[in-house]
């Protein structure tokens, strides 16, 4: 028995010691083989706003039965320092939407703002019940308004009390013509404004806008905007905040290279305060 046991300890032993020393044969093909892909340069991708989490598209019912689309950013409850009840309403230029203001929209956001900002008719998804811009007489463009009537109706639907609307161009106009006719708008701001865009005629409405806060923006060189702004200077006479810049393009394409969004933001505050 004891022998037995000696001999299959001894057969234990051996296969073992042969399991450690054995190393499999490994066959290659230099024609099979390819080498790993050279590493990617190592780049700084950009934060995720945390807009991305609370924005969602909506979809509005002006007073002449048009749909207009929409991105609204509910303002988060947790962020502090920031009047929960503002809403800000952000107007595109010509052939533009709503998400030429996506990185803005998320800066809003981000400090606590609620926002929404529309595909104006003949725009964008808008376009899809209203046609196109193209298409449309000067009596179109100025219905315009009635989209941004409806933007603020969606605000007080989300309890808000209180509106800023900012608009770029086009929108610009849409803006003040608007808000010349709603006393409860606590300010505008014009990014690249024209005296008369396709028939959005400003002279009239910049006279009874009032004395509420106004900020006016543009590029030096985009002259037909540079004198909408000083000639509405000269005809504004309530808190005035003018921006004028060098070689920054039009409407809102000055974002880009500018400091535009701080001289926004921090006008913005001033109004809200």
């Amino acid at each position: 028995m004891k022998k037995i046991i000696s001999i299959m300890a001894l057969a234990v032993l051996m296969l073992v010691l042969v399991g450690c020393s054995y190393e499999p044969a490994v066959k290659t093909s230099a024609q099979n083989y390819k080498p790993s892909p050279n590493p990617r340069e190592e780049s700084k991708a950009e934060a995720v706003s945390s807009a991305e989490q609370y924005w969602k598209f909506v979809s509005l019912k002006t007073d002449d039965d048009k749909e207009i689309f929409g991105k609204y950013y509910k303002a988060d409850d947790n962020v502090t320092g920031y009047d929960s009840n503002v809403i800000v309403i952000l107007l595109h230029m010509l052939d533009k939407d709503h998400s030429s203001w996506d990185k803005f929209a998320e800066q809003l956001y981000d400090l606590g703002y609620s926002v929404i900002a529309i595909d104006l008719r003949g725009h964008g998804k808008s376009a899809e019940s209203t046609g196109s811009w193209q298409d449309f007489s000067e009596k179109d463009f100025n219905d315009m308004t009635l989209d941004v009537k409806e933007a603020k109706e969606f605000g007080l639907h989300e309890k808000k009390t209180r509106f800023v609307i900012i608009g770029a161009s086009i929108g610009a106009n849409t803006a003040l013509n608007y808000a010349a006719k709603d006393k409860e708008i606590l300010g505008v701001a014009l990014l690249s404004p024209g005296m008369d865009y396709r028939g959005l005629e400003i002279e009239n409405t910049a006279l009874s806008y009032g004395q509420r806060p106004i900020l006016l923006a543009a590029s030096e060189e985009d002259t037909y905007s540079a004198d909408a702004v000083k000639e509405l200077n000269s005809k504004i006479f309530g808190k005035k905040k003018i921006v004028m810049f060098k070689d920054a393009g039009h409407g809102t394409d000055m974002f880009k290279g500018t400091e535009l969004d701080k001289e926004l933001l921090n006008w913005l505050k001033e109004v809200i305060t």
